[in-house]
C-alpha cells in the first residue's frame, strides 16, 4: 500500500485553498465560504479527512493571515 506523506496531504488542502481564494488571469477569487465548501466536499475523496478537519478548525487564524497578507481579501463570513 502506498502511503502519501502527511506533508503532501496538508499541502494538497493548502494549495487548493490558495488557488480558490486567489484571483487568476482566467478567474476571479472565489468567496471564502465557497472555497471552504469546495474543500469540505472533497473531504475523504480528494483530501485527507483529518487534514480538512484541522483546516476548518484553523479558519480563525487563516482569516487573520489572509487579512494581513492579501490586500483584496474580504471575508464573506464576517
Amino acid at each position: 500500500m502506498l502511503m502519501v506523506p502527511l506533508s503532501a496531504r496538508v499541502m494538497a488542502v493548502a494549495d487548493v485553498f490558495d488557488a480558490l481564494t486567489s484571483p487568476r488571469v482566467y478567474k476571479p477569487a472565489f468567496p471564502l465560504s465557497k472555497s471552504i465548501g469546495i474543500i469540505e466536499e472533497g473531504k475523504g475523496i480528494q483530501f485527507d479527512p483529518k487534514c480538512v478537519e484541522v483546516f476548518v478548525e484553523a479558519l480563525p487564524e487563516i482569516r487573520e493571515v489572509l487579512k494581513d497578507l492579501n490586500p483584496g481579501f474580504t471575508d464573506d463570513n464576517a
